[in-house]
């Protein structure tokens, strides 16, 4: 690699300063287009392999993906300058996000899938990490079948030099139990993950938000209150955690702990409506789960601080929740058939469909003194 720019290379030292977060994806977008306007093929090679990685992190689909088809179009040019080895790691990270997109059709992401499965075997690779990326894009098409067929196939295959990491794939085997809603499973693989004895490093964040609702289901709110709590800290440094937030507040509304929830809308949700749809068909119906749990416990306003973005804002704060609650339930419906009608299907349908039956669920559980509003 060839010396960088200056000021390329000074934002990209900046950069590495920074937590995760859009100050860092905003930081590293500006790197590629100084490196772009210099015309050096080098330096935005460079630039836009670390705005994959933040953007991965971020959640910002739309931006890793035009970087990484930039990087694969340079590879393939000069697989001996730029390095086609780093974009056959980073393919499953482009792909992971096509399904964020309702309006890219399936036939498209199962295309890609075949385009990736191709470049492996032709790069004499196993296969263990393509069944990861079909397992995990299967889940998220609501594709109960192909996730199940994914799974075992990735259970058959070696490891090798192209293979996620052990956390990855655990993760995935949470996930999956989850999908399945297989909640005993899932408890149990959560806390072998989690284990502080374990080398646990990654997703914690994400498992420790996906963990307290199932444990309710299986009436273990202690063990629910504990998860949320660490989770809660964790999802609270970064401001781009939204699908993270929503379950966290889902959990408090069904443990009727209102003031932080209503504290994590105002704060998440002016993110979500600007994010992908993604984002939002998860935590509007957490929303929705927050706003009907008010309402049925005889609660019949809210104060919010919502920005006018937001669906249903109004300059003095004061919302009536019935008409919030119909707001966001029809934001949740649409979005919901969006992605329904990409993947043939209704799982996103019947995930709001089963919402009533989950908040029967509710009842009191208060947060900890040593940790209650603050």
């Amino acid at each position: 690699m060839t010396e960088l720019p200056a000021d390329v290379a000074t934002i990209l030292a900046e950069a590495r300063g920074l937590n995760d977060g859009p100050a860092k994806v905003d930081l590293l977008e500006e790197a590629v287009r100084l490196a772009d306007r210099a015309r050096d093929l080098d330096a935005g090679f460079e630039a836009r392999l670390r705005l994959m990685e933040a953007a991965l992190v971020c959640g910002s689909a739309d931006i890793l993906l035009v970087a990484y088809t930039w990087c694969l179009s340079q590879a393939e040019r000069e697989p001996e300058r730029f390095s086609l080895y780093q974009m056959l790691w980073r393919y499953r990270w482009a792909i992971v996000y096509l399904p964020t997109f309702p309006e890219i059709p399936r036939a498209q992401i199962e295309d890609a899938i075949a385009d990736m499965t191709r470049r492996y075997e032709s790069a004499g690779a196993s296969l263990r990490p393509v069944h990861l990326l079909r397992w995990k894009v299967a889940m998220k098409l609501g594709d109960g079948k192909t996730a199940a067929d994914a799974r075992r196939a990735w259970s058959r295959c070696r490891r090798d030099w192209l293979t996620d990491d052990d956390q990855t794939e655990q993760v995935t085997q949470i996930d999956y139990l989850l999908f399945r809603e297989r909640w005993a499973e899932a408890a149990e693989a959560a806390a072998k993950y989690l284990d502080p004895s374990q080398r646990s490093h990654s997703y914690v964040d994400s498992v420790l938000s996906w963990m307290p609702v199932p444990l309710l289901r299986l009436g273990r709110p202690d063990e629910a209150m504990d998860y949320h709590q660490r989770g809660y800290r964790l999802t609270t440094r970064n401001a781009a955690l939204v699908t993270q937030a929503g379950r966290h507040i889902q959990f408090l509304a069904l443990t009727h702990n209102f003031p932080r929830a209503v504290r994590l809308v105002e704060r998440y949700l002016p993110y979500c409506v600007r994010s992908d749809p993604e984002d939002q068909v998860e935590f509007y119906p957490c929303l929705v789960s927050l706003l009907r749990v008010m309402r049925n416990i005889g609660k019949t306003s809210v104060k919010l601080r919502l920005a006018p973005a937001c669906p249903g804002f109004r300059p003095d704060g004061r919302y009536d929740l019935a008409d919030l609650e119909r707001v966001y339930r029809e934001q949740a419906v649409a979005v919901a058939a969006r992605y329904d009608a990409r993947d043939g299907n209704d799982y996103y349908a019947r995930q709001l469909a089963g919402l009533d039956r989950l908040l029967a669920l509710a009842r009191p559980h208060p947060l900890r003194p040593r940790d209650g509003e603050r």
